[in-house]
């Protein structure tokens, strides 16, 4: 079996029952443990790595916000 990267940008359907709970209590999304996605159960054996996209205020302040959250995921 080869191990590959790819990236998707298709949606997916997560398992609200899997979500991770420890993350949203730090204020981040709920990354789900299993979701669907083309018919078929993906789970998600572990997180390689997370990152943001942030942005200006879009009302003039000076503050910055968090636009987008990323996960890279290794999937069974």
């Amino acid at each position: 079996m080869s191990n590959t990267e790819q990236f998707i940008a298709e949606p997916i359907q997560p398992d609200p029952a899997t979500f991770d709970v420890s993350r949203m209590a730090a204020g981040e999304p709920g990354l789900p443990g299993v979701f669907r996605w083309r018919d078929r159960t993906v789970r998600v054996e572990g997180v390689v790595r997370t990152w943001r996209e942030t942005g200006a205020c879009r009302h003039g302040s000076g503050e910055r916000y968090v636009r987008r959250h990323w996960y890279e995921v290794r999937t069974d």
